[in-house]
């Protein structure tokens, strides 16, 4: 039986680029201190009906990202910090 077909996501560049460009991690030293670069990370992921919006994509250097990747961030912390930068 061959698995279904992803469906095709649309990603917003411009939006990512511009969350990446803040340089500035949400969690800052909540969660240990900030190490790496900075990237964009999807709050609730694409593939589970997230997309590319402000209120849902934030940065964070890559330790925080990998922490929230792992679950030792939770989602509501991210998103109560995001609201401070969406709304600044």
């Amino acid at each position: 039986m061959k698995p279904y077909p992803k469906p095709h996501r649309e990603t917003n560049r411009a939006l990512l680029d511009a969350v990446k460009a803040r340089k500035v991690c949400i969690v800052r030293n909540m969660y240990g201190a900030c190490e790496g670069e900075f990237d964009p990370h999807h709050i609730k992921s694409k593939g589970s009906g997230g997309g590319d919006t402000l209120d849902n994509v934030c940065c964070l250097c890559r330790r925080h990202h990998t922490l929230a990747h792992s679950g030792k961030i939770p989602k509501s912390v991210l998103y109560e910090l995001n609201e401070y930068y969406v709304n600044e």
